[in-house]
């Protein structure tokens, strides 16, 4: 009898695992969607117009054939250079339209368009890795076909979007090269925000995260487990990286040493640390410190 009782519980235990592994990495890939919907249940704004900025709707063809759709908005520096945001897993564009003004002030132009598997992109599932690296670079390549007057091109990224613009600024972009990065709540490894999150939940991480790392790697063509900082050392231009102290997902740490590893490169690059802040709320906790921080950035690489 106990035997057969052992056996019934190894075997919900695997099949309760293996759903639970199953779930966590359908949820990753396939996050929630912000559009339109979630905008107006949020009281807030759906669109740039709201926020009294011109702007224009636009697509951009990815290599595989799905469109990225965004909104290239009109900034109030007409000198400044153009503005390329790549928003946080789970986010969309829709969820930076309350910092906007604030980029608006600083740049000619601002594109915030949706990744892969978020918001209104028409690709159904999120990879955090190489796919929307290739995207980014893509957008770039077509950005001029949308731009009246094209100036240099920042590129600037949230969390995951952070480590995509990295990556993507740390390969060779030609004519289409960014000249400056901006990096908010970086990380250097995948699954250590996943990690991070599921122990602030009081959830397991052992064994699932371990086993959805062993699948990632049977697909480096989608997935990308490696180490970003390799990444900030190959950057082809200067990088600011804005990190909050308290932040509970994304290790201030990582911050730190990749802003070290750029600085060895571009002495431009640099790192701000906010001390009362977490993931991603640095500009709503202190705006004037925020814009200080990229306009210091900014002022510095177009002296270089």
């Amino acid at each position: 009898m106990l035997p057969g009782l052992l056996l019934l519980f190894l075997w919900t235990g695997l099949i309760v695992g293996a759903l639970w592994t199953l779930g966590l990495y359908y949820r990753l890939t396939h996050p929630y969607r912000r559009t339109t919907g979630w905008a107006l249940a949020n009281d807030l704004p759906t669109d740039p117009g709201d926020l009294g900025l011109a702007y224009r709707e636009v697509q951009f063809q990815l290599p595989d054939g799905h469109a990225a759709p965004g909104w290239l908005i009109a900034g109030k520096d007409a000198t400044g250079p153009v503005l390329v945001v790549s928003h946080g897993w789970g986010d969309s564009r829709y969820g930076l339209l309350p910092r906007l003004p604030l980029w608006a002030d600083l740049f000619s132009s601002v594109l915030l368009y949706d990744l892969r598997g978020h918001g209104d992109s028409d690709a159904r599932a999120s990879f955090a890795g190489p796919p929307e690296v290739e995207d980014l670079k893509a957008i770039l390549g077509q950005l001029g076909e949308h731009l009246k007057e094209s100036g240099p091109v920042v590129l600037m990224g949230l969390s995951m979007g952070a480590t995509i613009s990295l990556m993507a600024a740390a390969q060779d972009g030609g004519a289409a090269g960014p000249a400056a990065l901006i990096a908010e709540g970086i990380y250097r490894y995948r699954l250590a925000p996943v990690a991070a999150y599921l122990r602030r939940r009081r959830w397991p991480t052992f064994p699932f995260l371990k086993l959805i790392g062993c699948y990632l790697r049977l697909r480096p063509g989608r997935f990308s487990l490696t180490d970003r900082l390799p990444f900030a050392e190959k950057l082809r231009c200067p990088a600011l990286f804005l990190h909050g102290r308290l932040d509970p997902i994304c290790p201030v740490a990582d911050a730190l040493a990749m802003a070290e590893a750029a600085g060895r490169r571009w002495a431009q690059s640099g790192v701000v640390i906010f001390a009362d802040a977490g993931h991603l709320d640095l500009a709503e906790l202190d705006p004037d410190s925020y814009a200080a921080a990229l306009r210091d950035f900014l002022g510095k690489v177009k002296r270089a």
